[in-house]
């Protein structure tokens, strides 16, 4: 990690991305690969959705399109006018699917695990590549938060069933559901929303390349309208 002054942005998969891309750099490169292995998910479902393929066929034309957003000579015009990863995912997916899929398995291999099997249960959940890109950020930041309370599991549970699958119950029947006083839930639910938060604003660093953007980006996670993406962080 790099030394930045006051207002500077950090180093970020994405910034890297930003920075090395016109170069043929290694570290670019790398940096995009690890977005893609986090957020191949959408890409997937949208691939599937729009061809009414299978998973096999799904499979191979997410490589092929991962090789391409890799090894591809447009990315940096792509970059010129693209400042979220998310945007620049789904424009370039738009032009791949558009254009003829390729028949073949790609000769070079992306590097990125794609795996289909793990999504039969997610199915349906979501239509468009934005929301998908919604679903996967919030399970990412969810299963970050149950790995952090794996030694207090009772209150991720709580958590979970309160915040994540809207159970309604009175606070005895939690207390007693989930092992903590009933002093004690409406403390713990602050205490894993703010952490929750904290979690996919952490997420949503990774994928800006400009701080002006991360405020927006949440807001629009969270369900405010499209307009306030764009708007300055205060």
């Amino acid at each position: 990690m790099s030394e930045h002054g006051p207002g500077q942005f950090p180093d970020t998969p994405w910034s890297l991305i930003a920075a090395g891309v016109g170069d043929d750099n290694d570290i670019a490169r790398d940096a995009l690969r690890e977005l893609l292995t986090l957020y191949w998910e959408p890409v997937f479902f949208q691939i599937q959705t729009a061809l009414n393929c299978d998973d096999e066929r799904a499979t191979s034309l997410c490589e092929a399109y991962f090789v391409d957003l890799l090894y591809g000579g447009t990315l940096a015009e792509s970059l010129a006018v693209t400042r979220r990863f998310r945007d620049l995912l789904r424009q370039r997916l738009e032009q791949f699917l558009a254009s003829d899929a390729p028949d073949d398995k790609p000769s070079r291999r992306s590097g990125v695990a794609i795996q289909p099997e793990k999504l039969h249960s997610r199915r349906n959940e979501a239509d468009s590549f934005d929301e998908h890109w919604t679903l996967i950020t919030f399970k990412r930041a969810l299963e970050a938060l149950r790995d952090r309370y794996a030694e207090s599991p009772e209150k991720y549970d709580l958590f979970e069933a309160v915040d994540v699958a809207g159970e309604s119950a009175d606070l005895s029947d939690l207390a007693e559901r989930f092992g903590i006083k009933q002093a004690q839930i409406a403390p713990a639910l602050r205490e894993l929303r703010r952490a929750f938060r904290r979690q996919v604003t952490s997420t949503v660093y990774q994928y800006v390349n400009d701080q002006s953007l991360v405020l927006g980006e949440l807001r629009w996670l969270l369900g405010q309208p499209e307009t306030a993406v764009d708007e300055p962080m205060a």
